[in-house]
C-alpha cells in the first residue's frame, strides 16, 4: 500500500528534521554558554591579575643619588684646600704663619710677570690714581715748554 509506505516515510523525515532542529538548538545554546563561561573566566583573571601583589619598585641607581650630605659644613681649611685657596683666618692666627712660607714662592715669577702674593699681615694700601680730566671739558691752553716750530703754509 503505497500511501501507508508514504505516511511512513513521511513520520520519518519530519523525526529526522524535528531531531537535526533540536541538535541546532542545542549546539547554539552550548556555544552560548561557552562564550558566557570563557568572558567570565577572561573577568576573573583580570580581576586576579589586578590584585596580584606587585614586586617592589627597584632602589634608583647609586651614581644618581650621590653621597650624604655632612650635618655641619666643614671648616674653612678644608674648603681652602678644596678650592686651593688661602684660608682666610681671623687675625690672631695671622701670626702662625710663617714670613719665610709666605716669601718662598715670590721668585719664582719674573718682575713683568704676576705680582707676588703679599703675606696677610701686610696691608696693601690701595694706591688711587690721578683724576683725569673729563673729555668734554674745555682745558686752559698753556704753552709747552718747548719752544713751537714754525708751521711752512702752502698756497
Amino acid at each position: 500500500e503505497p500511501s501507508a509506505l508514504a505516511a511512513a516515510e513521511a513520520a520519518a523525515v519530519a523525526a529526522l528534521s524535528f531531531s537535526a532542529a533540536k541538535v541546532r538548538v542545542e549546539e547554539v545554546k552550548a556555544t552560548k554558554s561557552a562564550e558566557v563561561a570563557a568572558l567570565e573566566n577572561l573577568k576573573l583573571a583580570a580581576v586576579a591579575a589586578r590584585d596580584a601583589p606587585r614586586p617592589p619598585k627597584a632602589a634608583p641607581p647609586r651614581g644618581i643619588s650621590g653621597p650624604a650630605q655632612p650635618g655641619k659644613p666643614p671648616p674653612r681649611q678644608v674648603l681652602a684646600q678644596r678650592i686651593g685657596a688661602v684660608a682666610v683666618a681671623p687675625e690672631w692666627e695671622m701670626a702662625k704663619v710663617s714670613p719665610r712660607i709666605w716669601s718662598s714662592g715670590a721668585g719664582q715669577w719674573p718682575a713683568g710677570g704676576r705680582q707676588a702674593a703679599k703675606p696677610p699681615w701686610v696691608k696693601v694700601q690701595r694706591q688711587h690714581p690721578e683724576p683725569q680730566p673729563l673729555m668734554n671739558v674745555k682745558q686752559e691752553h698753556t704753552a709747552p715748554p718747548w719752544p713751537a716750530k714754525k708751521q711752512r703754509v702752502f698756497y
